[in-house]
């Protein structure tokens, strides 16, 4: 369960198997395509809506104790964007339109990955609520404090004595932060509803490779 294993915890958010991963993310055995997935709700309902706005942008952290991993999700009209980092350079980028395109901003190539496959939602495109809203078993929400717009609850599952926070901001209607024990959270930080157009384009002057070219890189 997610609240009694951090691992557990972080196979079900949506940034961290790309912050993690490193290169290895831009070398999948089978690239599938994107497109949303229905999730059930857990069997107690949470106390705050969880559904993502159409239109934003954020940075989003895995943090472990001192260190803190970042990588950078946009969409807006049904297309996405995820950027990974080396320190604040951004170096490689997984842009869904039409098509599935994967960037490499060190040596500024894109490729088009073969789709094969069932047609499922890749771990990284969920937000900071997919735990929340995988967890099957009945989980208790207690709202221990407001701050402003900020809202903080504590969630244990039933049948664990583990338990975490959930910070809730409330003017934009999604989780910002969910903390567990040992210095152990997932963060959003500098959210915003403005997303321009461009960043769904691929840059001018990057070269188009094969898809077995792109991966050895």
């Amino acid at each position: 369960m997610f609240l009694s294993n951090q691992q557990a915890a972080a196979i079900a958010f949506s940034i961290l198997l790309v912050t993690a991963a490193g290169c290895s993310w831009l070398r999948p055995s089978d690239p599938v395509a994107i497109s949303p997935t229905a999730v059930e709700p857990p069997e107690t309902g949470i106390p705050f809506e969880t559904k993502e706005s159409e239109t934003y942008q954020a940075d989003f952290l895995t943090i472990a104790g001192q260190s803190e991993v970042r990588s950078h999700f946009a969409r807006k009209a049904g297309r996405s964007r995820i950027d990974t980092f080396a320190g604040e350079k951004t170096t490689r980028s997984i842009i869904q339109t039409d098509k599935l395109v994967y960037l490499d901003h060190i040596t500024k190539q894109y490729s088009e990955p073969p789709v094969t496959g069932p047609d499922q939602q890749p771990p990284f495109i969920a937000d900071l609520t997919t735990s929340l809203l995988n967890e099957k078993e009945p989980a208790r929400f207690q709202k221990i404090g407001t701050e402003g717009t900020l809202e903080r609850y504590t969630v244990t599952i039933e049948g664990s004595s583990a338990s975490s926070t959930v910070v809730y901001d409330t003017s934009i209607k999604m989780v910002i932060r969910h903390e567990f024990d040992g210095g152990f959270a997932f963060e959003m930080r500098n959210f915003t509803l403005d997303v321009d157009d461009a960043i769904f384009a691929v840059p001018a002057g990057y070269r188009k490779v094969a898809w077995n070219v792109f991966v050895q890189h």
